[in-house]
């Protein structure tokens, strides 16, 4: 066998040794590459630094000297206008330079004499909100006659879906006053603020009335109400329609800007007889809209009747027949309340049937 020359061996020697010499041309680009990109690193950090302390170093004074007699000037002026007056409106005099002929002091006095001195400024007056003690709250005046309250001190959204305007000032009833101030959205008071003399501080509002009191001021222990108040299951079920979302209202309420057509909440109590009389209606509901206004109302969702009775008892066919025929083609909702506050929905707008009619049909067959 014969040995290999070095002619054979030299063109893989070759590309071997071409080979090489790309692998280092690119191992130094890059490394060219990584020192440039250090160094622009660097340049950065380093002009960040210079930066930096440019901006916190404090700024160099030209004069300083001129500073600390500005700074002495106004703490005199101060220390002046405490014991003389119509010394704090004497102009402030700029510090003379240096190398400047000193000025004859008995000018500066002689023109302080002459100009009449300056009244010293009036103290700000005190606050002139009232119910400034109770926070980012509204404030209403309870009326025990109409049971309603009206608002002196209008805070939040709430009143462009509750109350009405009499006098030029919203008017809540009661199941409305009860639920902003169990909210604590809503300060009741018993009677309207003094006025206090001109120039004066306004005197202390009188006391805020308690949650629990607010609840005997705006409740009525009788099914059907009274004066104006709401029944507790009434309210139990405003509430409730009003935690859903709904514009709640009593019956009639916006026919007339004052609200003197409104019809008050009354549940029914229970009365089955000959001699009973129409089941109640107690709220309207109308759904939330951004574009809701009192001025523009149409028909409601639906209508609710509350139902007062602990033993869960409905009103006879009858009367159901009656209270749709009343409602028209707006639903209506029975609301039952129990003890404990839970109220249950239950919907009508399926009708009554009419009984009387099949039973002819049974005896025609």
């Amino acid at each position: 066998r014969p040995r290999r020359t070095s002619a054979a061996k030299t063109p893989r020697r070759s590309a071997r040794s071409a080979q090489s010499a790309t692998d280092v041309t690119g191992r130094r680009r890059s490394t060219a590459r990584v020192r440039s990109r250090r160094s622009l690193d660097n340049e950065s950090s380093a002009a960040r630094a210079r930066h930096t302390r440019q901006s916190t170093a404090p700024k160099a004074l030209k004069a300083p000297h001129q500073a600390r007699t500005r700074t002495m000037f106004k703490r005199l002026k101060t220390s002046l206008s405490t014991y003389i007056s119509g010394a704090a409106a004497a102009p402030e005099e700029p510090p003379a330079e240096e190398g400047a002929p000193a000025e004859d002091a008995a000018a500066p006095a002689e023109a302080t004499e002459a100009e009449a001195p300056a009244p010293a400024p009036a103290e700000e007056p005190a606050s002139a909100d009232p119910f400034r003690s109770f926070g980012n709250r509204s404030v209403a005046v309870w009326d025990d006659a109409t049971a309603t309250a009206t608002v002196v001190r209008v805070k939040g959204k709430h009143f462009r879906t509750m109350g009405c305007f009499r006098a030029g000032a919203p008017l809540l009833f009661a199941e409305e006053a009860l639920y902003l101030a169990e909210r604590e959205a809503l300060v009741l008071l018993r009677e309207a603020p003094a006025e206090g003399e001109e120039g004066a501080p306004p005197p202390p509002p009188p006391e805020a009335v308690a949650t629990r009191e607010a609840y005997d001021l705006a409740l009525s222990r009788e099914p059907g109400g009274g004066g104006g108040r709401c029944p507790l299951p009434c309210y139990w079920t405003y509430a409730q329609l009003r935690g859903l979302g709904y514009v709640v209202c009593r019956p009639r309420a916006y026919e007339v800007g004052d609200g003197s057509r409104a019809v008050a909440p009354a549940a029914w109590d229970g009365r089955t007889g000959p001699d009973a009389g129409p089941v109640p209606l107690s709220f309207e509901c109308h759904q939330p809209q951004s574009n809701f206004a009192k001025s523009r109302l149409g028909d409601p969702a639906f209508r609710v009747f509350v139902c007062a009775t602990t033993g869960g008892s409905l009103p006879t066919v009858t009367q159901l027949d009656a209270l749709l025929a009343e409602s028209g083609d707006v639903p209506v909702k029975a609301a039952v309340a129990a003890g404990d506050g839970t109220v249950l929905l239950f919907d009508l707008t399926a009708g009554v049937p009419d009984v009387s009619r099949g039973d002819e049909e049974d005896e025609d067959e």
